[in-house]
């Protein structure tokens, strides 16, 4: 699996990092990590759909419990791991200028057939002429239900991938099915190029004055302070 592989990986590099903050907030998670005098942030989109009411206190000893909380089956474990994951990439991650400016519509130009993991509305209302949407929450007339996607997703040319995918356990599935390009997107996606096996990884670098916007169940703070990557695996 995946996030097991992934879990490995970061217990390798995650020596002498402080705990300096971890909020379960709406829409996304966050951990702040401090190491060398260097400050990163790691987010996590919260699936609300996915909640259950806990009724024992989630709690930690250390980072390595924290990194370990994503492979849990309890859905705020494993989002709390995921972000706490994310700050420690964010704290290595090399992204050039040419990553900045690279973008994924851009990329999607060159495909006429393309599959979208996750309505990220901003990128499929530029690409629904030849896109196809699954999610397992929104519903309308332009999304298709994740039950479809195990038979149609080697189908696509190119498939977009929201990194919530982590976090509910389906990346393994979609990336196995995958037959054309792919891409893993948004701030859960937050790793390490060398961690996962996809064509591009599309997020962002979020300074840590988001943080008052997130506790306040606000974006504004990742996508306008943020700075968005795409960075070629």
């Amino acid at each position: 699996m995946r996030i097991k592989k992934i879990v490995k990986e970061v217990k390798k590099i995650s020596d002498d990092f402080t705990i300096l903050d971890i909020s379960l907030c709406y829409p996304y998670t966050y951990s702040l990590l401090e190491k060398d005098g260097k400050r990163s942030l790691g987010l996590a989109m919260l699936l609300v759909e996915e909640l259950k009411h806990i009724k024992e206190p989630i709690e930690f000893k250390d980072l390595d419990d924290l990194i370990e909380m994503s492979n849990s089956l309890n859905i705020i474990e494993r989002t709390l791991g995921i972000s706490t994951i994310n700050a420690i990439c964010q704290h290595y991650i090399e992204v050039s200028e040419e990553d900045f400016k690279r973008d994924i519509l851009e990329i999607a130009k060159q495909y006429k057939n393309i599959g979208m993991i996750g309505y990220i509305k901003p990128i499929y209302e530029k690409l629904k002429e030849k896109c196809v949407v699954f999610d397992r929450k929104f519903r309308n007339d332009e999304v298709v239900s994740d039950a479809f996607e195990y038979n149609l997703i080697p189908k696509f040319d190119l498939l977009i991938i929201s990194g919530t995918t982590l976090i509910n356990d389906t990346i393994d599935m979609i990336l196995d099915r995958a037959k054309g390009e792919t891409i893993l997107v948004g701030p859960t996606a937050q790793l390490l190029p060398n961690m996962i096996d996809v064509d591009y990884l599309a997020s962002v670098k979020v300074p840590e004055e988001a943080i008052k916007y997130l506790k306040l169940g606000s974006n504004y703070g990742i996508f306008r302070l943020g700075r968005k990557y795409v960075i070629k695996c």
